[in-house]
Order: C-alpha cells, then sequence, then structure tokens
C-alpha cells in the first residue's frame, strides 16, 4: 500500500486497505497498519495459512522486507505484549514499574494511575470492580 506522506488520513487509509485485503483470511490473520501476524496451532496449518496471505498479497502487488519478516516463530512481541501459542502475557519489566508505582495522592494523579494501570485490564478479574472505589 502506498499512501501519500503528508495527508491526515494516511494510516488509516493503509490500515482500511490491509483489512480489505486480508477480509477473507480474518479467522488466521490480523493486522496492525503495515504488520501483519498469521497465526496456527499446527505447522501444516501454518504453511497452508502463509500460503494463502502471500497468495493475497502478491496477487495484489504487495510487497513484504524480508529483513522485518519472521515466520514460524513460537512467539513474539506484538504492539508491546508477548504472543505465544497459550495466548497474550505482559512484559515483565512493564509489571515492574506499575507495581512500583506509589499510589496517587492527588485527583488528578489518580486518572493518570488509572489510566496506566487499565493497561492490565484484561489480566486482572473484574478490574472495573476493583478500582470502583477509587472513581
Amino acid at each position: 500500500m502506498v499512501a501519500i506522506i503528508g495527508f491526515r488520513n494516511s494510516i488509516a487509509y493503509v490500515q482500511r486497505q490491509i483489512n480489505r485485503l486480508l477480509r477473507e483470511v480474518k479467522l488466521f490473520s490480523k493486522a496492525y497498519i503495515d504488520d501483519t501476524l498469521i497465526f496456527s496451532k499446527v505447522l501444516k496449518d501454518h504453511l497452508t495459512h502463509l500460503h494463502h496471505v502471500f497468495t493475497i498479497l502478491t496477487f495484489n502487488n504487495v510487497t513484504l522486507n524480508p529483513k522485518k519478516s519472521f515466520i514460524s516463530f513460537p512467539n513474539t512481541k506484538l504492539l508491546r505484549q508477548y504472543v505465544d501459542s497459550l495466548g497474550l502475557t505482559t512484559h515483565n519489566e512493564k509489571l515492574k514499574a506499575i507495581t512500583s508505582l506509589s499510589f496517587p495522592a492527588t485527583a488528578a494523579t489518580l486518572e493518570t494511575y488509572l489510566g496506566i494501570t487499565s493497561y492490565l485490564r484484561n489480566y486482572v478479574q473484574a478490574y472495573g470492580k476493583v478500582i470502583e472505589p477509587l472513581l
């Protein structure tokens, strides 16, 4: 995809076009702007999935940079999270940074604190109920 640099909606345009191209393979492929993730449970399926996605990209003249391409990794870091066969996890450094925060003393710092800790809302059961007394 080529979008003219400087246009306000260039990123949204590229995302929309990639989503359109990969619509038929959305069960095993996700894209975030110009990063595409292809996932499978077994190697045989993964090879088939790779073939489908590469065929679509080739047909639409989308090229990949070999230096930025990684194939058949059991895990990877994606959008500051680790993805593997067990699902999503967060990095230990991120957890240490959040747990070392001191409790906020003002409403403004509470808002910042909740913004940072909400990063983990998918990992904390009933996160909304836990923070409810703070609101």
